[in-house]
Formats: C-alpha cells, sequence, structure tokens
C-alpha cells in the first residue's frame, strides 16, 4: 500500500488534533460541571451558574472570578485547582501521544 501524499497526512494529523480538542473540551466541561453540582449538593455556593463559574475559575487555576466558597468548604476549591491541572496536563501528554503514535503507524 502507497504512502498518503504530506499534504493528505497533514489534513488526517489535523482532524484528529481537532476531534481530540474537542472532546478533551467536552470532557473538562462535564468535569466542571460535576463539580459544580457538588458545590450546589453541599450548599458550597448559592447558585448554578456562581458554582459553575467558580468551577471553571478554579479548574484552569485563573481564579480571578471573585467568588469563594462558603468558609468551610474553601479546601475544596484548592482541591479542584489540582484536579484540573492534573486533568490537563493528562490531556496534553494523551494528545501528544495520540500524534506520535499516528505519525510513526502513518
Amino acid at each position: 500500500m502507497a504512502k498518503p501524499a504530506l499534504a493528505e497526512a497533514i489534513g488526517f494529523m489535523t482532524m484528529w488534533v481537532v476531534v481530540m480538542g474537542l472532546s478533551l473540551a467536552v470532557l473538562h466541561g462535564v468535569e466542571a460541571a460535576l463539580w459544580a453540582g457538588a458545590y450546589l449538593s453541599l450548599g458550597a455556593l448559592d447558585t448554578p451558574a456562581e458554582a459553575m463559574l467558580f468551577s471553571v475559575d478554579s479548574m484552569t487555576t485563573r481564579g480571578a472570578s471573585g467568588l469563594t466558597l462558603h468558609h468551610h468548604w474553601q479546601v475544596m476549591g484548592a482541591l479542584e485547582a489540582v484536579a484540573g491541572m492534573l486533568m490537563f496536563g493528562i490531556s496534553t501528554a494523551y494528545m501528544f501521544f495520540i500524534m506520535q503514535f499516528t505519525a510513526v503507524a502513518g
């Protein structure tokens, strides 16, 4: 079987990166929604909008939303920041693994 042309290989790799990027973005959104649900069910934040904003803000370690958890739940926000950074790191490593595997296999 003949090897694909360079342009075709680049197109295939680009498609994979886009599909993986969108899939990982959705999965990270689901993770943020689960954390937001936990904040709401525990009474750490008052509204769903605040919970989701705080969750995305903590997960990305941005921390500039101005929202704070009720005092006895503040450690939970720090734990989400740690989990978020680990998940972004694992996602990045996964993307590079797939790109390398695809390049070698192709």
